[in-house]
């Protein structure tokens, strides 16, 4: 891509600029408030950009010389020609503003504490130059969120069957059929030392895959692309009987990658039930052209010889360019091996995803180890139909290599696990220091270090103090008649939870620089006027512009859009908060019928107890 831009030379002032990086680097800085000009020489918009300062770098250094070189002499040819000429230049711009050509420079190490650079490109021709903006230097300093690079930390634990005898009767003391694993405290040695929000990032192991899914112009591949995406990352999975810590209410988690294309993608995740277990969580790259919304309602049943993990809800998915709106529910998990043969966690049950919009349907069956025989163990069998009609066929193992085949019946490979391993995007999390109390780093941090150091003992106490603020906090809500309220998702009839600022409206490029996270908030950075509007808003910025040659006032202020934007998140909270108390005066009404119920059941009780009594008498007299 080719940029050009306008510069007042007798608004800005040329210096060398200090530089980590190798190569020869200077900039140019504005002395009034700005030094590119809106239009260009034929009356053409160009960006307009509200900071100070153009950035250049060559990592030629004799070559960087000489351009710094060209720029001091345009500098003393435009200070000689004009003594005083900031007014006399601004009314030529048109015909004799001096074109800046530059070679192509990128630096994505800029200090945060400096002001937003912007670099430019040369081109084959000095009349098609444009602007090229350092945008990831733009969303880090929009952004009050610092993240640092996660560290994969998770270590390889003793296998689940080594220590079968104590987890089977620390099981047995508190199980009973039928009953809520989550009702149950899981003794420290087979916890997985991370909490169930953070594990949803398993799901986006290869987050890389939706950037081909949303460029497939074939609505079939698209589909197979999903199917390909979700069989990625169960290789993560521990073999092993391990469990994620349970959430609590009010828990929140965030995270980001960061992409070779320069783009972010982010997974935003929250508590927002405890009784039933719900998690909610919200995952965009609209620059690629996807993002989801989605809750998982986790369940866990003892079924005697083995345990189910049961996780409801659902994920909605929206490739952004085609338009297309997809469901996928998510598969259940499956723990056995308690009594007989090695302890075992496997993926079981199936995952479908639907799209309405292209007819398509896949349904992934996973299969589970036999009895007998070990041949269906971590294997899938699934296929992908449009309006009931099959279009292809998907098998494997998903820890080493899937396979599909279409109407040619050709067999062709999906997905080698072997050549995926550690091919994953950076992923980055929330400096620790900067982390709020219910972060789940932060809230679990000595839980889980207490387990890597084999201290089961100090595990389980740091365990049950979250576990007891729990309840503080259910019992608090239970003697004030209140209900929680979460605070970055609410009830929605369609997406079952849905996030505050949703945003599922295709990435305009020609007027949005890109969407950057602050305090659980996905918000968008415009390019017309370099501000951070939140994206669930509609508000045009073309509204919010106003011309630096003119007088024109916007149509709308930016304090009142931001006052539109308090009221839309108002009423959000309002209706929340009446679903709540809906809630709560169901719940209420429902004890205050059990505990008027439950007298009479006493009763009834008693009178059949006496009346077995009489039978048993009276058959004793007939029998005499």
């Amino acid at each position: 891509m080719e940029y050009y831009a306008i510069v007042n030379l007798c608004d800005a002032i040329l210096s060398r600029r200090e530089s980590k990086l190798s190569g020869f680097c200077f900039k140019i800085e504005a002395t009034n408030k700005t030094m590119c000009y809106k239009y260009g020489l034929c009356g053409e918009k160009l960006s307009r950009y509200h900071d100070n300062i153009l950035v250049f770098r060559d990592e030629n250094i004799s070559r960087g010389k000489e351009w710094y070189s060209q720029f001091e002499n345009a500098f003393v040819l435009a200070y000689t020609k004009y003594n005083s000429p900031s007014s006399h230049i601004e009314n030529k711009t048109s015909i004799q503003s001096p074109k800046i050509v530059t070679n192509n420079v990128t630096e994505p190490n800029v200090n945060p504490n400096s002001s937003e650079s912007i670099t430019i490109k040369e081109t084959s021709s000095s009349s098609d130059i444009e602007d090229i903006v350092d945008v990831d230097t733009l969303l880090d300093k929009k952004s009050t969120s610092h993240y640092v690079l996660a560290q994969n930390s998770l270590k390889e634990f003793f296998d689940a069957s080594e220590e079968g005898k104590s987890i089977i009767w620390d099981l047995l003391k508190q199980l009973r059929p039928g009953m809520d694993l989550g009702r149950i405290s899981f003794p420290s040695h087979i916890l997985e030392p991370r909490s169930f929000l953070v594990k949803t990032t398993d799901y986006f192991a290869h987050i890389q895959y939706f950037k081909p899914i949303s460029e497939e112009p074939d609505p079939g591949l698209r589909m197979l692309g999903l199917v390909k995406w979700l069989l990625s990352g169960f290789y993560l999975m521990p073999t092993g009987i391990k469990k994620p810590y349970n959430p609590i209410l009010n828990e929140t988690f965030r995270t980001m990658w960061k992409h070779e294309d320069g783009s972010r993608s982010y997974l935003l995740g929250e508590q927002v039930s405890h009784r039933p277990t719900i998690s909610a969580f919200y995952a965009t790259n609209r620059q690629q052209g996807w993002m989801g919304n989605g809750y998982i309602d986790f369940t866990t049943k003892f079924n005697g010889l083995s345990a189910s993990i049961i996780l409801g809800g659902k994920i909605d998915i929206y490739l952004l360019n085609f338009n297309e709106h997809y469901t996928m529910t998510f598969p259940e998990a499956l723990a056995s091996g308690f009594f007989v043969g090695p302890m075992l966690m496997e993926i079981a049950g199936k995952s479908v995803f639907e799209c309405k919009e292209t007819g398509y349907k896949a349904e992934v069956i996973f299969n589970v180890k036999g009895t007998f025989s070990s041949d269906k163990y971590q294997t899938v069998d699934a296929k992908i139909t449009k309006n009931g009609e099959e279009v292809y066929k998907i098998w494997g193992n998903y820890y080493k290599e899937l396979f599909y085949c279409g109407r040619d019946k050709v067999k062709k490979s999906l997905l080698k696990i072997d050549e995926i391993r550690g091919k994953n995007v950076p992923r980055y999390t929330i400096d620790m220091n900067q982390q709020g109390e219910w972060e789940s780093d932060r809230l679990w941090k000595n839980v889980t270090d207490a387990i890597y150091k084999g201290d089961q003992i100090t595990a389980t106490e740091e365990k049950c103090k979250n576990e007891e603020k729990q309840k503080n906090m259910e019992n608090e809500y239970l003697s004030t008649g209140t209900v929680h309220i979460p605070k970055y998702f609410v009830k929605d009839s369609f997406l079952g939870w849905k996030y505050i600022d949703f945003n599922n409206s295709k990435f305009n490029p020609d007027k949005e620089l890109g969407d950057y996270e602050d305090n659980y908030h996905i918000k968008t950075l415009l390019k017309e006027q370099n501000e951070c509007v939140d994206d669930g808003n509609q508000i045009k910025e073309e509204l919010l512009t106003s011309s630096i040659e003119t007088n024109n006032k916007p149509i709308i202020t930016n304090k009142e859009s931001n006052q539109l934007i308090e009221l839309k998140n108002e009423l959000e909270t309002l209706r929340n908060q009446l679903q709540c108390s809906i809630n709560s005066i169901q719940s209420s009404t429902l004890q205050q019928i059990h505990k008027q119920i439950e007298p009479l059941q006493r009763r009834l009780l008693v009178v059949i107890l006496m009346n077995l009594v009489l039978i048993s008498m009276l058959i004793y007299l007939l029998l005499q």
